[in-house]
């Protein structure tokens, strides 16, 4: 591995936080074996940030091995100058970068989509609004290559090739959506937001700028003004 996989905690209270990363060293100390290799490793690192991430006491870190995770959670709690939790933190200020084909991911949104709720619930509603512009439910097309040209033609008014834009553009707003509010979930909120091409959107949806309703509503009526450009000419 280039980078190690992230590693969260939350819980309820402090006193709880500190006690469930010391069970997590237990666990880690008396099951090494079982962690040899890199896809367990990562693999238990995933299930804690779907399952344990998302109350109000949290730690992270990133580690590369499960030495180094350790090494991680000892010092954060056994050493008294880090062992402030609870306290106000003052993170260092960071940017989301909202990419324009992010449907270039649809293998890691789909896994969220199937285990994450707050991305599941997000992308879904981002589905509904598309859905009062066009019969296409791009949920189906999380994970899969192939488009049904079939399908395309009953629900899709345009040419297919609009389409297949439009689905790319959709997927990737989709995406980039249900991901900003599964962050903010986690407690990750930025300080300043970027985007470009159809990640300008994203951008401003995420920064307050635009509405949601909005975004989709111009997503949609783009591609429809594309399809009567080309059927001028």
């Amino acid at each position: 591995m280039s980078h190690g996989p992230i590693f969260t905690w939350s819980a309820k209270s402090s006193i709880s936080l500190i006690n469930g990363l010391k069970d997590c060293i237990t666990v880690l100390n008396n099951h090494k074996r079982e962690f040899f290799s890199d896809s367990t490793f990562i693999d238990w690192c995933c299930a804690t940030n779907l399952y344990r991430s998302s109350n109000s006491y949290r730690f992270s870190c990133i580690a590369k091995s499960v030495d180094q995770l350790i090494n991680c959670l000892e010092d954060y709690v056994f050493n008294q100058s880090n062992n402030r939790v609870g306290e106000p933190s003052h993170p260092k200020p960071f940017i989301f970068l909202y990419g324009a084909q992010a449907d270039d991911y649809k293998e890691i949104a789909s896994f969220l989509f199937h285990n994450a709720d707050v991305f599941h619930k997000s992308f879904k509603l981002c589905e509904e609004k598309f859905l009062t512009y066009t019969q296409i439910p791009i949920s189906k097309y999380l994970g899969q290559e192939e488009v049904d040209e079939n399908f395309l033609e009953e629900n899709w008014e345009g040419s297919n090739v609009s389409y297949l834009l439009f689905l790319r553009d959709a997927l990737s707003f989709s995406i980039e959506y249900a991901l900003t509010l599964f962050w903010h979930n986690l407690g990750l909120v930025p300080n300043s937001v970027l985007g470009v091409g159809i990640g300008e959107y994203s951008a401003a949806v995420a920064s307050g700028a635009l509405k949601l309703t909005d975004a989709i509503s111009l997503i949609v009526q783009r591609y429809k003004f594309l399809d009567k450009e080309y059927s001028d000419k």
